[in-house]
């Protein structure tokens, strides 16, 4: 048996440097115990009070304080975690448990009465940490929500659908990611573990610097086992999981909603167009046969996106809330320049500098 990699259970589990810092910032607040040293794969060293030759860890206490470190638990940290020793029982031979303020515990672990480590079934808490917008890169932070602070969740299903919300429940991205095998995550203690993951462009459901704008503001929601489409994010950032779609009808359902939701976020901003020119690029709506396909809201959507990605200023709105469309029976998804201009003529030289023919951009005044 050899510990390649572990971690203490009671205090972050962190690099020796990492905790000392801690420890100084927080001594009169709470007692630091770090692990100062580890002896894995023992067969020359001394041996323990029980004359084996077991692997050895030693705790250091940074604190001001004496600590008992009895009951405390040390877990190999790494992906399968199948390990862990609690300190003071049988597994774990000292004849002290208390660590002196600024002293030192070896902890001798007999390999051969090692519990398996401690899981609970309790979907663990996550919240997004950053996004980097470019490819959508979502950052989360996820961390146990077991009622016992020695246990850890496995975070290894291979079809976790990963929901991102904002404050109102609206999804702005969407899609199911493979956690198992080399992907698997072990989550445990109060600092988390980050799980990175990437977003393609058919996952998300309004522009990706909109979404990256406010991460504090993204709600996680976590369902396993879910059915999944085809497709999947291509990432080149080391460490980040690509997602596969969700099926066809959620993520129409979810574009839907987010055409929707984008309507009446620009509707303060296209009023502005009563009075003035502003310049169409493009009217759809679903079922709509046009430049070689059958349009669906995840089309409409995804030429709004682009068109936005592309000019910050564009616009959505709904053909059927302006006076400009009344004579029109069909009503449609608008996407407008959201440039405003005095004249057609100004409107018209503007879609021209933008390379756009005359079937694909045009003045328009709403009113």
């Amino acid at each position: 048996m050899t510990l390649s990699s572990i971690a203490l259970i009671g205090v972050p589990a962190a690099t020796a440097d990492e905790q000392q810092t801690t420890a100084e910032q927080n001594t009169a607040a709470k007692p630091s115990v770090i692990i100062n040293e580890v002896y894995a794969g023992n067969t020359k060293a001394a041996g323990d009070p029980d004359s084996k030759r077991c692997d050895w860890v030693e705790l250091k206490n940074t604190g001001s304080t004496d600590v008992d470190v009895k009951g405390w638990g040390i877990y190999d940290s790494g992906k399968k975690a199948k390990k862990h020793y609690t300190i003071g029982a049988s597994e774990v031979t000292n004849t002290d448990t208390v660590i002196k303020a600024g002293g030192y515990l070896v902890a001798y672990i007999d390999p051969d009465k090692a519990k398996p480590a401690k899981t609970c079934d309790a979907a663990p808490d996550m919240k997004v940490s950053s996004i980097k917008s470019d490819n959508l890169i979502v950052t989360i932070l996820a961390t146990s929500n077991c009622d016992d602070k020695n246990a850890s969740t496995k975070f290894n299903d291979s079809a976790t659908r990963l929901t991102l919300q904002d404050s109102d429940d609206n999804v702005v991205a969407d899609a199911v990611f493979d956690f198992s095998g080399d992907n698997a995550k072990t989550i445990s203690g109060d600092t988390g573990t980050k799980i990175k993951v990437s977003y393609a462009s058919s996952q998300y459901y309004r522009p990706a610097n909109e979404i990256g704008a406010n991460p504090s503001d993204l709600s996680v929601k976590s369902v396993t086992g879910s059915d999944k489409g085809a497709g999947a994010a291509a990432s080149s950032d080391s460490g980040v999981i690509s997602g596969s779609n969700v099926t066809d009808d959620e993520a129409e359902n979810n574009a839907s909603k987010a055409l929707d939701w984008q309507v009446e976020h620009d509707k303060d901003s296209a009023e502005l167009f009563y009075s003035t020119y502003t310049a169409q690029l493009s009217s759809k709506r679903k079922g709509m046969e046009a430049e070689g396909k059958t349009w669906n809201y995840r089309d409409i959507l995804a030429q709004f996106i682009t068109m936005h990605n592309k000019n910050s200023n564009v616009l959505l709105i709904w053909s059927g809330d302006w006076p400009a469309y009344s004579s029109n029976s069909d009503k449609y998804y608008v996407i407008l320049a959201g440039e405003g201009f005095d004249s057609t003529d100004e409107a018209w030289n503007w879609c021209k500098a933008n390379n756009y023919g005359p079937n694909d951009c045009m003045p328009i005044d709403l009113q």
